[in-house]
């Protein structure tokens, strides 16, 4: 059984061995449907060269996380089955120099998701993400969008279209 627990930052930044690398072997084309109208179609795509993608190594990193932001509003949350952790999940809020709040009050951000290679496809990553909002709307009324959804990350088009009614 899978425990959300709130943790501080240095709890949080020990989990970091937690990998958030995974390997792109295929991509989704997303072509419109009826000029854009009609929505979209996602078709997955093999490639011809895979490879690892890796946030931790070339984006701010959990430790360089406070050096660069004032992340005293910041949630932090982990996953752990047993007295193991196995995924984790930041949410930003009410901080200067995070673009992607746009310099809102009422705007939180999934900046990290991760959840150990081992314990993917079981639904953690929802179970973090539905504990991140629940979290939030019990104590502020805001948005809440992820920060990076991509088209080299087969899973998250599919977590991401899981209906937000479900959140609850």
């Amino acid at each position: 059984m899978i425990t959300i627990r709130e943790e501080a930052m240095a709890t949080y930044a020990a989990g970091a061995h937690i990998p958030i690398a995974f390997s792109v072997e295929s991509v989704f084309r997303i072509d419109p449907l009826d000029g854009g109208l009609g929505g979209l179609s996602m078709t997955e795509e093999e490639i011809p060269e895979p490879y690892v993608k890796d946030y931790d190594m070339h984006d701010h990193g959990i430790a360089e996380w406070s050096e660069k932001w004032d992340i005293s509003n910041w949630g932090f949350l982990s996953a752990y089955e047993g007295d193991q952790r196995v995924g984790a999940a930041a949410i930003a809020w009410k901080t200067n120099g995070v673009d992607k709040l746009e310099g809102k009050n009422d705007v939180a951000v999934l900046w990290d998701l991760r959840v150990h290679p081992e314990s993917r496809r079981q639904g953690i990553g929802r179970q973090l993400f539905v504990h991140a909002v629940r979290r939030r709307r019990r104590t502020q009324s805001m948005l809440f969008y992820p920060t990076r959804s991509t088209r080299c990350n087969m899973p998250l088009p599919v977590f991401w279209a899981w209906p937000a009614r479900a959140v609850g």
